[in-house]
């Protein structure tokens, strides 16, 4: 049987930037489409860390927290 695909939508913030950039938005958001997994929580799980490892790559110095992450139907 093959694995179900999900959408996992990710909802963060970053709290340094957003304090010294007037009219930064209050959040920030991504979805990930496709993501191949045998459960939600695997899909989170693999979403989450494409999310981090991303954010690693970006070079970006200030902090990103994840505020929730939903399974989009």
């Amino acid at each position: 049987m093959e694995a179900p695909e999900y959408q996992v939508h990710i909802v963060y913030t970053e709290p340094e930037f957003q304090r010294r950039t007037p009219g930064a938005p209050s959040e920030y958001s991504f979805t990930y489409f496709g993501i191949v997994a045998r459960s939600r929580e695997e899909a989170v799980e693999l979403a989450v860390r494409d999310f981090w490892d991303t954010a690693r790559c970006s070079r970006v110095g200030w902090r990103r927290c994840i505020e929730r992450v939903t399974i989009l139907e």
